[in-house]
């Protein structure tokens, strides 16, 4: 009998201890899935080294310098209407010195001659023209070519456009307008911001702008007045200079009161 219960016990305490082997072991699938995992989000140092090589690359092809420093226009050259009865045409030249321009004494700007005309032209970034006038519309004419730089145009302080002044081959006349604006006192502001995107390495060292003047469409009252330094200079009417009756009046009574007063001293 006591052989019996020794064998059940042996035999009962072998299937524990297998048992227990079993659940001490670590589940194999669930590691190996795990490290399958971390593997697969870890670039591999072949992964890592190329990337790292592309992103130099890139940065330090011209392409990707001319894009940073020259931004997409957005400003598309649109002809003019025709100008209504009464409005004339009034070209005002680069040198006119109601043209205000950045720098001391405008030594950003420098004097020079540009499609058979005299005409400023600059190579600094951040460089501006700043002009007022009286007018239903502007054109910004510039000597175009390889060298043409991209400017900024903002009209009274808040409509602003990205222009290019490139071109494959030389060439005169406006690159930038506005027109069907109200006829009175407008500032036009013109920045200059860098190389165009579009010409090549070795012309943008060189960019820069050749400003030839600008062109205003005004009333013809207005065309000897269509300039100013910050005030309307529109030429008034001869009627302006005539004196009402009834303004005239307080100083005849004046007068009529001075003459008896001196009639009665006397």
């Amino acid at each position: 009998m006591l052989a019996i219960f020794e064998m059940v016990f042996l035999r009962a305490l072998a299937v524990l201890t297998v048992v227990g082997a079993a659940a001490s072991e670590p589940p194999k699938l669930h590691a190996r899935r795990t490290v399958d995992l971390v593997a697969a989000r870890a670039p591999s140092p072949i992964q890592a080294v190329s990337a790292t090589l592309t992103l130099g690359v890139a940065a330090a092809t011209p392409h990707a310098v001319s894009t940073s420093t020259a931004p997409q226009t957005t400003y598309s050259l649109i002809p003019a209407s025709a100008s209504p009865d009464g409005y004339v045409n009034v070209t005002v030249n680069a040198t006119d010195p109601r043209i205000q321009y950045s720098g001391l004494s405008g030594l950003q700007w420098t004097n020079s001659s540009t499609c058979s005309t005299k005409s400023k032209s600059c190579k600094t970034f951040g460089s501006f023209l700043t002009f007022q006038f009286t007018g239903t519309a502007i054109f910004f004419n510039v000597g175009m070519g390889p060298t043409g730089m991209i400017c900024n145009a903002t009209m009274d302080g808040m409509v602003s456009f990205l222009i290019d002044g490139y071109r494959p081959n030389p060439g005169c006349g406006p690159i930038w307008s506005q027109f069907g604006m109200a006829n009175i006192l407008h500032t036009v502001n013109i920045s200059l911001i860098g190389p165009s995107a579009l010409a090549p390495p070795s012309e943008q060292s060189q960019a820069a702008v050749d400003f030839l003047g600008f062109t205003v469409t005004t009333a013809s009252g207005n065309s000897s007045g269509t300039l100013s330094n910050g005030t309307n200079s529109t030429t008034p009417s001869s009627a302006s200079y005539h004196v009402k009756p009834t303004e005239s009046l307080p100083f005849i009574l004046t007068l009529i009161f001075i003459y008896f007063g001196i009639q009665l001293v006397l």
